[in-house]
């Protein structure tokens, strides 16, 4: 089994592959330009110019910085990229048993390079299959003329057709609730500046956010911010619980001491919320300290990512359990396994994988787990589809490793007996066993 590193090294070079040397580079300038970039008081520590659109070439960007500086990295898209480079990787030494790929290849790293996320989802599919002993041949799209699946997978005399398709994170309704949520952080965090007690703050909102005035939050709770000397909570009513406790500084500065630690990262947030901020939950953080100085191994782009001192720090944990908001979060996935369904043949054997990532929490995922088992056996199929698989993913930025990764399947069989003939994960490592539920009922 390759390590890690080694793991990075061959999803590069596969990746890559869909491209020529002096292409390549020239894509990497791009993103070597933007790195260096000056930040604003928004973007900081990070470049205020817009990244390059060049998603595909990201994927590779991030895959060569793990391997050639980690401190150039960003922990966040490091988290997000690294475990598909090495869930590719991995699986790798299969890839001749798959025809078309370097045709797909081609096309996410060319017309397609600015949304490659679902061909990476396709490729990760054809991997496992042809891992199972199947031959996978991609077929190519028609559009205007017809609606083909993804994948044509035989073995022996079994013979299938493959659709798959990514839910796109995260909806209407979670992005409006992250807006509503700055909305309500933006005069808090200021208040807590202006009031410089460093404190951490874990809020369970019991409505929905959009129905709070912006500047109810601080109002109800400012008053008490300047008092806060132990675990205390500030506020319980019917629209939210505000708990506080004081921010261990002197804990931070024994860290920085003898680590770095990115601005805005995960890191940061965890020594100032200590165990109120563990890394899935939605938080905020800010800070106010120096940062490291540039010296020769460190330019001042990268140097400006990383804290020296802290001398004020604050900030908050958050989720909502209101129940419209977690309905409305919990989309089904019925309309895209409809979507998948309508691509497959009339007359042949047929599989689905669907996938999405988990974002929004556990409540947000148990329930759409009860949704998804309600509908799927209400569903009216007119194919001959013989399985539906729903893998839902998380990449988490953890403090002491680069990332954390969980794949889960919810999976549908119309034939008995016949699951073990077919993949399961698709990302995870080949050797992984399966849990019982969802990673979602692992974590708090």
């Amino acid at each position: 089994m390759p390590n890690e590193k080694e793991l990075y090294r061959i999803g590069v070079l596969a990746l890559k592959s869909a491209m020529k040397p002096e292409e390549w580079l020239d894509r990497r300038k791009k993103f070597e330009l933007w790195q260096q970039g000056a930040s604003s008081s928004e973007s900081d520590p990070y470049p205020a110019a817009m990244k390059p659109s060049d998603i595909f070439g990201w994927y590779i960007f991030v895959g060569e910085l793990a391997l050639e500086d980690k401190y150039a990295l960003d922990p966040s898209e490091a988290a997000r990229v690294l475990p598909v480079l090495t869930g590719l990787a991995e699986r790798w030494g299969f890839a001749s048993r798959i025809k078309g790929m370097d045709i797909k290849l081609r096309e996410l790293a060319g017309p397609r390079c600015a949304e490659p996320d679902s061909g990476f989802f396709e490729i990760a599919v054809a991997l496992a299959y042809a891992e199972k002993g199947f031959d996978v041949t991609f077929i190519p799209e028609e559009p205007g003329i017809r609606k083909t699946p993804d994948l044509h997978v035989t073995r022996g005399d079994l013979e299938f057709f493959i659709e798959c398709k990514r839910q796109v994170a995260p909806g209407e309704y979670g992005l409006i609730q992250k807006k509503n949520w700055k909305r309500l952080w933006e005069p808090l965090e200021k208040r807590l500046v202006e009031i410089g007690n460093s404190v951490w703050l874990k809020i369970e909102f019991r409505v929905e956010l959009s129905s709070i005035e912006s500047c109810y939050l601080v109002e109800q709770i400012e008053h008490k911010l300047a008092n806060v000397d132990g675990e205390m909570v500030l506020l319980d009513n019917e629209l939210m619980k505000v708990e506080a406790k004081p921010v261990p500084l002197d804990r931070v500065a024994a860290h920085l001491s003898e680590a770095f630690v990115k601005v805005r990262g995960t890191q940061e947030r965890s020594l100032l919320g200590e165990a109120w901020a563990p890394p899935r939950a939605s938080m905020e953080s800010t800070c106010i300290g120096t940062r490291m100085k540039p010296i020769a191994s460190m330019p001042d782009w990268i140097a400006r990512s990383f804290w020296d001192t802290i001398s004020f720090g604050c900030g908050a944990t958050w989720k909502c359990v209101a129940e419209r908001s977690i309905e409305m979060q919990a989309r089904d996935v019925k309309a895209l396994f409809s979507r998948a369904i309508e691509q497959l043949p009339m007359d042949k054997l047929g599989i689905i994988h669907i996938m999405s990532e988990t974002l929004s929490g556990n409540d947000v995922e148990i329930r759409r787990t009860k949704k998804i088992e309600e509908s799927i056996a209400a569903f009216s199929i007119n194919r001959p589809v013989i399985g539906l698989l729903y893998h839902r993913i998380q990449t988490e930025s953890p403090v002491k490793t680069v990332f954390n990764f969980d794949e889960s399947v919810t999976d549908f069989w119309r034939v008995k007996g016949i699951k073990s003939q077919f993949p399961l994960f698709v990302f995870l490592p080949r050797e992984t066993s399966k849990r019982d539920g969802g990673h979602w009922n692992h974590y708090e």
